[in-house]
């Protein structure tokens, strides 16, 4: 699955600063966490792994759905081993899985703020 960039889940991300080519280049899988974890994959690609109620709700959860894209586009930016050299120190520096405090999950939380504001 993936999010269609004409939905209005994909028109309102477009909208807020994910390029159409993350949502394009982005595959969506279930699991059976409550959190999301987006996998890096080699040329480009990225898949995110979510709750069924993100994809069920996907408007309530256009604030995650952002900040999943953020770290689609980081594996863009910094390629395969990049994202994962990054986010593997990241956790492993602040001894937390969630890492909020990082430059790499910073960028993603100041994203899903500004897309709850974004209207």
């Amino acid at each position: 699955m993936m999010i269609d960039p004409g939905s209005d889940l994909g028109r309102r991300l477009i909208a807020s600063g994910v390029p159409e080519v993350d949502l394009l280049h982005t595959r969506i899988r279930v699991w059976r966490f409550q959190g999301a974890l987006t996998a890096a994959l080699p040329g480009g690609r990225a898949t995110i792994l979510c709750p069924r109620t993100w994809i069920e709700d996907q408007k309530g959860y256009g604030y995650a759905w952002r900040h999943e894209t953020v770290h689609v586009a980081q594996a863009a930016r910094w390629g395969f081993v990049g994202y994962w050299r990054r986010h593997l120190a990241a956790r492993l520096r602040t001894r937390s899985l969630l890492a909020k405090d990082d430059p790499v999950e910073i960028e993603a939380y100041e994203a899903e703020r500004a897309f709850s504001t974004f209207r």
